[in-house]
């Protein structure tokens, strides 16, 4: 039989009064096929709608459905074969037995090819809500391919096993539901830990009592332009990705003469201590330990690295040897910053094309740290430009204006630090003094305030900002409110996307998406924050988000349990996955995934 999608109100006129096969299946009922001469309306119901991607599409034949009641009773088994180009599989509508709410129900559902080989399968286990229209979007994942049935109460979402409950949601045509366990739990009547020690997360790592135990556990992350660096609770630093310079020599990875032009996995850098932070430009890196040391290495050709200017490339880690003390040092695209330990005196050094060291010039390399003022909280940058928060929480920013970046019309760069939206071209509507916290992409910044509103300003030819560019004009020098309705707590910025927080841990992400580098499939730009989908640690966990990092074109996130997770472009291995069975580098990743610390030991 074939599963059609209906219309609300068709779906709604459903009912559990009908026999078919010489049996009641009143929990199940499966397309308006069986509906027909039914005239009762339960409001009691979920409707089950199955998808696959691509990949997983181009191989199926057909689409095999099975539901057994709260008993374990199968009361519904169909196969329908899988219509080319239709990417909604099945629309399976269920209600309960005898209209009572508190019953529940298994669905499980396998892609099977022309051979009859099963290549994907999937579970949901849900019940319903009393005088409720409730609906599950289950999907097969292309990224699940090598996993095909992950057993008895568990399925597969982005490639990773996780215990198989849902709650249905209302009614929408873009929801993806997302299970409510995490990867160490099955579902039963709920999630519950599973019962016996498996493997999970990366290699190395096993679940216990229901979550999965953190061989490497991340301190900080960074990324550059194609390239990306964390530091581990061991002190260990770590890099991936483009290790290239534009002349063909290597160094950003810090692995020495011999390092490869591309590093598609973690590589451990000998010598570099990461403890307090860790930072990436286009084509320089900089760590930081807890005594103050800076380390840093990669291209210093325009002072990036704030080594002598005989030092063109730096390819292992160098220590900094200057007398000041500098904390939580930020990297530009070939600039860095960093402000004083116990103190508030700013410096800045590197490229100096556009005023971004911020020294009241323009032009020329800058080799040593150089005061830029005092009176400074956190500073950050990104591209050629750079904002720092004040002591009286108000915010300044520097460099590359072209877009409008710095918050002021004060032409196409800004020699001095001005302050942000509060330039006499502007309307003043954005110059506050309760600021709390910075992220900036390449061509835009943002700022959260007291409270936590976040504003935006800079370029938005691709919707950046968080709202959908004018016609007439890409640029808003104007502090602007983003989505007025959440409270954030962090953001982030890439070239031409970003990527925030909220105070419940949940993330947005919005902008350009041509390569996936928002978490989600889209048409290309996004104009509004969107929430990205996690796989749960567990259902116990907290969720939320230590730290963000947005490179070039791809985005990371350090989760509350330490662990990594990227996505987007991959072309030179940047989000670090590795090269292993399935995993090509041209291609972008869709959705997050798990960066792994130890060589994976099968395909994931």
């Amino acid at each position: 039989m074939r599963y059609t999608a209906k219309p609300v109100a068709v779906i709604r006129g459903l009912s559990a009064c009908f026999t078919r096969f010489g049996k009641r299946i009143s929990s199940v009922l499966v397309s308006a096929a069986l509906t027909a001469g039914c005239s009762k309306d339960p409001a009691t119901q979920v409707i089950v709608i199955l998808h696959a991607e691509p990949a997983l599409l181009a191989q199926a034949k057909s689409v095999h459905v099975k539901v057994r009641d709260d008993d374990g009773a199968t009361v519904l088994e169909r196969t329908k074969d899988v219509v080319t180009g239709e990417s909604s599989l099945a629309h399976v509508p269920l209600v309960p037995k005898g209209d009572n709410p508190s019953r529940r129900f298994t669905l499980t559902a396998a892609l099977v090819d022309a051979a009859g080989s099963e290549v994907a399968h999937v579970e949901a286990r849900s019940g319903y809500v009393a005088n409720e229209l409730g609906q599950i979007d289950l999907w097969f994942d292309d990224a699940c391919s090598k996993t095909p049935d992950c057993g008895e109460g568990r399925t597969c979402q982005g490639g990773t096993c996780v215990g198989a409950c849902f709650t249905a949601s209302a009614l929408s045509a873009t929801t993806r539901s997302r299970a409510m366990c995490g990867e160490c739990e099955t579902c039963g009547a709920s999630c519950v830990p599973v019962s016996t020690a498996i493997d999970c997360g990366c290699p190395g790592e096993t679940c216990k009592a229901g979550s999965c135990t953190v061989k490497d556990s991340v301190r900080h992350i960074a990324a550059g332009a194609e390239h990306t660096c964390a530091s581990l609770d061991s002190r260990d630093v770590y890099c991936w990705g483009n290790n290239q310079f534009e002349d063909g020599s290597v160094g950003q990875l810090g692995n020495g003469d011999a390092g490869p032009a591309i590093v598609p996995s973690p590589t451990k850098v000998e010598g570099a201590d990461g403890w307090r932070s860790v930072s990436a430009g286009v084509h320089h890196t900089c760590t930081e330990n807890e005594g103050f040391e800076r380390f840093c290495w990669g291209n210093n050709i325009k002072g990036e690295i704030a080594a002598p200017a005989n030092i063109e490339i730096q390819r292992t880690p160098r220590r900094s040897s200057e007398v000041v003390d500098l904390d939580s040092v930020v990297c530009g695209a070939n600039h860095s910053c960093g402000i004083r330990a116990d103190a508030t005196d700013l410096y800045c050094w590197g490229n100096n094309g556009n005023g971004t060291v911020g020294i009241n010039q323009n032009g020329g390399k800058v080799y040593d740290p150089k005061l830029v003022g005092s009176g400074y909280k956190s500073v950050a940058a990104s591209g050629e430009h750079t904002c720092a928060l004040r002591k009286d929480r108000s915010i300044q920013c520097w460099g590359h204006n072209d877009s409008d970046e710095v918050g002021a019309l004060v032409g196409t760069s800004a020699n001095a630090p001005v302050d942000a939206g509060c330039d006499k071209s502007n309307t003043g509507k954005g110059c506050f003094t309760d600021y709390i916290g910075l992220g900036l992409g390449w061509f835009h910044s943002c700022a959260i305030r007291e409270g936590g509103k976040l504003y935006c300003w800079g370029g938005n030819i691709n919707g950046q900002l968080g709202f959908k560019p004018s016609t007439n004009d890409f640029n808003q020098p104007e502090p602007t409110l983003i989505a007025k309705e959440i409270v954030w707590s962090d953001v982030a910025g890439g070239r031409s996307h970003t990527c925030a927080q909220d105070n419940h841990g949940a993330l947005y992400c919005w902008g350009l998406n041509a390569d996936n580098q928002l978490g989600f499939d889209s048409d290309g730009i996004v104009t509004t924050p969107t929430k990205v989908d996690f796989p749960l640690a567990s259902s116990s966990s907290p969720s939320g988000f230590l730290e963000l990092a947005l490179g070039e074109y791809y985005s990371c996130a350090l989760r509350t349990d330490h662990t990594l997770w990227c996505w987007g472009k991959n072309h030179v291995g940047q989000i670090g996955i590795g090269t292993g069975a399935g995993t090509a580098l041209e291609t972008p990743v869709r959705r997050p995934k798990r960066v792994c610390f130890s060589p994976r030991t099968a395909p994931q």
